[in-house]
C-alpha cells in the first residue's frame, strides 16, 4: 500500500469474493482455500464449479455460496444442467461464457442461453454472465437487447474493460442488471491491474470521479469478485493485494455504498433467493463439539465461529449501539459498537461488534448482566473468554460475590472471538424466561493486577417473539470443526473457542480427578479476582 493510502480512511468492513474459480474441483480444495481468504477478511466466496461446490457449501454454508459453472450456452445438455443444479439447492449460476474472447462466441441471446435466464428467473437465481467485445463489437449492444428481454432475470454482467459512461448506461437503462467489478482490473493473463497505468478506476491512488459517481449512484447494482482462476492467484500475498486495493478505493466513497458493494448486495440477493422458495427457512450450519461419549452435533441458525455473516443474512439488527471512543484501558478490540442478540428455542445468542480491531492476544471477560423479572436487578451474571472459559454468576439470592458457591462454569456455552465476538448459552441456566433484561460490558487486567471495565453499554431487552430466530426446516451436516477453532473441555464441558492461530481438533479430552481439580482451583482463583473488582464496582 503507497503512502498517501495510509493517510486515507481505509473500508475495514466485510468483504465478499463474488467470483472465484475452483482451480482443483474437489470440496477440500475449497474448504481448505477459505483460510487463505479469512485471514485477509473475506468472510464468504462464490466459487464457480460444479457438483463439489455444493458439497463445500454443505459444510460451510455460511461461507461459500455454490454456482454452477456453464462453459457451454449453446447446449442442451447445459440447460438441463442448470435445471438440476438448482433443484438440488444451488444457489447461483455462473460464470457462464458468452462471448468470452479466445473461448467462447455464443451469442447472448442463443436459444438455449435463453432457456437457462427463463430457468434462473423461475428460481430466483442471479446469473454471472461474461460477455466482452474483443472479438464482438456489438456484444454490449447484444447483450442489453437481451437483459430487456429476460426483465425477471437478474443479471450480473462480467465484462471486460467497460467505460464508467457504458456501465452508467447500462445500469440506468436496465434494473435488473448488476456490474461485478473483477474484470476491469485483469489482464489476459490473470496479472492485477490495480494500481497500475491500465487501472482505470483510479489515478495515483486517488479514486476517479466518474467511477466514484457510478459507485455512489448505483450503489445497489455493484459487487465485486476477484476471478481467481490460477493456482499462483491464491496465495496470501496475491489476495492481500486485491484486498488492499479495495480497502483503500472502498474507503474514498460513502460508507453505505462501499458496505454493498463489498458483500451486501451479494447477501440480498442469495436472501432474495432463500427467501423466494420457502419463508423462514433458512440453511444452517451443523458444528461439532467434543464429549465423553463421542461427536454431538450442534445446530442452530447462526453459527458461533466469530464472523458476522450469519447475523447478515437472517437481518438481524442490534438492539443497542454505543459511541465510538468511550473505552478505557487501551486495550484493542474493547470499544463496543452494537451488541445483536436472538433466541432459539434452547439458546440466547449475543454478538458484539467493536470499533477498533479485535486483539486475540489480549485476554478480555466479556461480560453482562441478566434480569430475568423485570425489577431492575441482575439475577445472573455470565461471561467468556476468546480461550473457552465461561462462567456464571447465580446472584438470585443477593449479590454475594464472596461466595464461590455462586458462581460454576456454564455449560454447553461456545464462544468464539475473531472479525466479531460470539456467545451462546444455554438458557436452563436462567432459568429460560421469555424476556429478559440483557447489560453487557468487557472487562480487562491491568498491570497493576486491578480489574477495570473497558467498556459498557445501555441496558437493551431480549424477547420473545420480538427476537426469535425463524423456525428451522434445514439442516447441513458437518463432519469437521469450525476451521481455526480450539476446544477446550472444563470439568467434562465443552465450550469452543475460536481464535487467530488456533487449529481444529477431532477427539475428546477425558480428564482425571486430580486434572479436574487442578482447573477448578485455578478457576476458583481466576473469579475470585474478578469477583473482588465486580464488588468495587457496585453492579
Amino acid at each position: 500500500m503507497n503512502a498517501q493510502a495510509q493517510t486515507r480512511k481505509l473500508y475495514e468492513g466485510p468483504m465478499i469474493d463474488a467470483h472465484a474459480h475452483a482451480v482443483d474441483w474437489s470440496a477440500s480444495w475449497m474448504i481448505n482455500t477459505l483460510d487463505v481468504y479469512k485471514k485477509q477478511g473475506v468472510y464468504k466466496v462464490i466459487f464457480f464449479d460444479g457438483p463439489a461446490v455444493l458439497q463445500a457449501y454443505n459444510l460451510r454454508p455460511s461461507e461459500i455460496v455454490p454456482s454452477l459453472y456453464v462453459r457451454y450456452m449453446d447446449t442442451e445438455s447445459s440447460a438441463r444442467d442448470v435445471e438440476n443444479a438448482l433443484k438440488n439447492g444451488f444457489l447461483w449460476i455462473g460464470e457462464a461464457l458468452l462471448r468470452h474472447h479466445g473461448v467462447s462466441q455464443v451469442p447472448a441471446d442463443n436459444p438455449v442461453a435463453m432457456q437457462i435466464y427463463d430457468l434462473c428467473a423461475k428460481y430466483n437465481v442471479p446469473i454471472t454472465v461474461h460477455q466482452d467485445s474483443a472479438d464482438y463489437s456489438g456484444a454490449y449492444t447484444e447483450f442489453e437487447r437481451v437483459a430487456d428481454l429476460e426483465r425477471n432475470t437478474t443479471f450480473v454482467l462480467h465484462g471486460w474493460w467497460l467505460g464508467s459512461s457504458q456501465v452508467t448506461g447500462i445500469l440506468q437503462r436496465h434494473p435488473n442488471v448488476y456490474i461485478e467489478l473483477a474484470g476491469e482490473l485483469e489482464d489476459d493473463e490473470g496479472d492485477f491491474l490495480g494500481g497500475t497505468r491500465q487501472d482505470q478506476f483510479t489515478s495515483s491512488g486517488r479514486i476517479n470521479d466518474n467511477w466514484k459517481y457510478v459507485f455512489e449512484k448505483y450503489q445497489d447494482r455493484v459487487i465485486n469478485g476477484f476471478d481467481f482462476w490460477m493456482q499462483s492467484q491464491y496465495s496470501s500475498e496475491n489476495l492481500k493485494r486485491n484486498v488492499d486495493y479495495w480497502r483503500d478505493l472502498l474507503g474514498q466513497i460513502d460508507p453505505a455504498a462501499a458496505e454493498k458493494i463489498a458483500y451486501k448486495n451479494v447477501e440480498n440477493l442469495v436472501m432474495r433467493q432463500l427467501n423466494s422458495t420457502s419463508t423462514g427457512t433458512y440453511v444452517t450450519q451443523t458444528t461439532t463439539s467434543l464429549s465423553t461419549s463421542g461427536l454431538e452435533p450442534l445446530t442452530g441458525g447462526i453459527v458461533v465461529d466469530g464472523y458476522p455473516n450469519d447475523w447478515i443474512q437472517l437481518r438481524l439488527k442490534p438492539l443497542v449501539s454505543d459511541p465510538e471512543g468511550d473505552s478505557v484501558g487501551g486495550v484493542s478490540g474493547t470499544d463496543i459498537k452494537a451488541v445483536y442478540a436472538a433466541l432459539d428455542d434452547k439458546s440466547l445468542y449475543l454478538m458484539f461488534e467493536t470499533y477498533d480491531k479485535i486483539n486475540p492476544q489480549v485476554r478480555v471477560q466479556y461480560c453482562f448482566g441478566v434480569d430475568t423479572n423485570g425489577d431492575g436487578k441482575w439475577e445472573y451474571q455470565p461471561g467468556f473468554d476468546e480461550y473457552g472459559n465461561a462462567w456464571i454468576w447465580n446472584l438470585t439470592g443477593g449479590r454475594n460475590y464472596s461466595d464461590q458457591k455462586n458462581v460454576s462454569t456454564l455449560g454447553d456455552a461456545e464462544a468464539a472471538v475473531h472479525d466479531v465476538i460470539e456467545f451462546k448459552m444455554p438458557l436452563a441456566a436462567i432459568d429460560s424466561p421469555q424476556s429478559m433484561v440483557v447489560e453487557p460490558y468487557f472487562v480487562i487486567e491491568q498491570s497493576t493486577g486491578k480489574y477495570v471495565t473497558a467498556d459498557d453499554t445501555f441496558s437493551f431487552e431480549v424477547s420473545r417473539p420480538k427476537d426469535q430466530l425463524p423456525a428451522l426446516t434445514s439442516t447441513v451436516t458437518s463432519t469437521s470443526h469450525i476451521a481455526n477453532a480450539t476446544t477446550m473441555t472444563t470439568l467434562g464441558t465443552s465450550i469452543i473457542g475460536v481464535i487467530e492461530t488456533g487449529t481444529a481438533t477431532s477427539q475428546g479430552v477425558g480428564l482425571s480427578m486430580i486434572q479436574s481439580l487442578v482447573i477448578m482451583s485455578l478457576l476458583i482463583i481466576f473469579l475470585a479476582a474478578g469477583a473482588l473488582y465486580l464488588r468495587r464496582r457496585g453492579k
